[in-house]
């Protein structure tokens, strides 16, 4: 069974996520109107540091070149695994925005309709939802962002509403919650010395911290105060969304500037150029123009008719995915780590045991393995076809799918790829 993941003229990645966006506003404008965005409490910024010397001179240059129209998936995946999330009244999830396992627990982020973070085993048996809508000490007005504190072995969550983080045990125990002096969208890594790093985007309006407003990473004590921003960059504050992303991989934090096509290497001291997508080859656009556009519709005009990186990213021990819009198509790309080999793609030829769409849920990693997650009804859709040919599942994902719901939570899939 095949797929070709088609791009629409009028939609990209960031287009995906205004709709949900604007129903998160939608939600909590009709449901809780009681609330009001929290102020912020005045920010002293005398002993704040400033990190803005980037090493440019280092880092991978990545070329994107031949593009297949459909890969075979037994050809990419040496390994794959299911996990089923249980389903009952207190686990029903509506979407999952975020998910990451750490130390045999899942924690899964539903910020659309549910509001909460739920946490399962690693053979995915519920264990607890954490959150409510509401006004009290322990409950969300708008959840928007999560991490975990490898450091300190601690849960955080942000809301955007109440202006706050707050501290959980790795079990889904209430700690405290703390002050945020600033607005962002929920992007967040702790770093090794165990400050929060948040990434704030111009469009976030954080006039009230002067020149510290100019950097895209800010750090924050556990007792929320800033002590560093880092990265000064304008990413221009008339598009009202942008997209940067901060992912983990193993012990090293990556920064994504969103309309830039390069990742960097973030820690405590120091920046440095991690990876350059080069898109040569296609049609990128010219970051001064994104930079000095002063409406959504001339921005919308450039990138639909230009290549260019989406916040989509991640990164195993060996293996490097991100994903690409090039003017009406999607195109994914993994780059193997050790023997600089690339293979891109528009479609997949679902003829072996994985079954995962990158379109659906942004992917994360665990160990050596991509994790992504895939419907009930899109596994079942694809085995209907399957059955009709000669090229079935293994009976244990046969099994496995036979056994499921249509309206049961998505299931967890965790694949490793062969050497490119």
């Amino acid at each position: 069974f095949r797929l070709r993941l088609l791009y629409v003229s009028t939609f990209n990645f960031c287009d995906m996520l205004k709709p949900i966006v604007l129903l998160l506003f939608f939600i909590f404008t009709s449901c809780i109107n009681n609330y009001q965005y929290a102020r912020f409490h005045d920010v002293d910024l005398t002993d704040v540091d400033y990190l803005a010397n980037i090493k440019n001179d280092t880092g991978i240059t990545v070329l994107l070149d031949k593009v297949e129209d459909q890969i075979k998936i037994s050809e990419l995946i040496k390994d794959v695994k299911y996990i089923p999330l249980e389903t009952s009244d207190n686990s029903l999830i509506s979407h999952i925005s975020a998910v990451d396992i750490y130390k045999d627990r899942i924690y899964i982020v539903d910020n659309i309709m549910q509001n909460k973070v739920y946490i399962f085993d690693i053979d995915g048996k519920f264990i607890k939802a954490i959150g409510q809508k509401g006004g009290g000490p322990e409950e969300y007005a708008l959840l928007t962002g999560m991490t975990i504190d490898r450091k300190n072995e601690r849960l955080i969550v942000y809301d955007n509403m109440k202006r706050r983080f707050m501290y959980y045990t790795l079990n889904g125990d209430f700690c405290r919650s703390v002050p945020t002096p600033f607005s962002f969208a929920g992007e967040m890594m702790v770093s090794p010395k165990g400050d929060l790093m948040s990434v704030s985007n111009k469009s976030n309006m954080n006039t009230h911290l002067k020149e510290l407003d100019d950097y895209r990473i800010l750090f924050t004590d556990s007792l929320g105060n800033v002590v560093k921003g880092a990265f000064n960059y304008d990413d221009n504050s008339s598009l009202a969304i942008a997209y940067s992303q901060l992912y983990r991989t193993n012990s090293e934090l990556v920064f994504y500037p969103q309309y830039m096509n390069s990742l960097y290497t973030v820690n405590d001291s120091t920046i440095t150029l991690r990876y350059k997508i080069d898109l040569s080859n296609y049609s990128p656009y010219n970051l001064l123009d994104i930079q000095n556009v002063k409406s959504e519709n001339v921005f919308n005009e450039i990138t639909r008719g230009s290549t260019y990186l989406q916040p989509n990213m991640i990164e195993t021990n060996d293996f490097l995915y991100f994903l690409v819009t090039n003017k009406t198509e999607y195109i994914f790309s993994f780059f193997d780590k050790k023997t600089n080999n690339i293979i891109s793609f528009h479609g997949f030829d679902y003829d072996g045991d994985c079954v995962f769409n990158p379109t659906i849920t942004r992917m994360n990693s665990y160990q050596d393995y991509f994790v992504s997650s895939v419907p009930v009804e899109f596994l079942k859709m694809i085995k209907s076809n399957r059955d009709k040919s000669e090229n079935k599942f293994s009976d244990n994902v046969a099994s496995m799918i036979d056994s499921l719901h249509e309206d049961d939570n998505n299931v967890l899939v965790l694949f490793k790829l062969n050497k490119l």
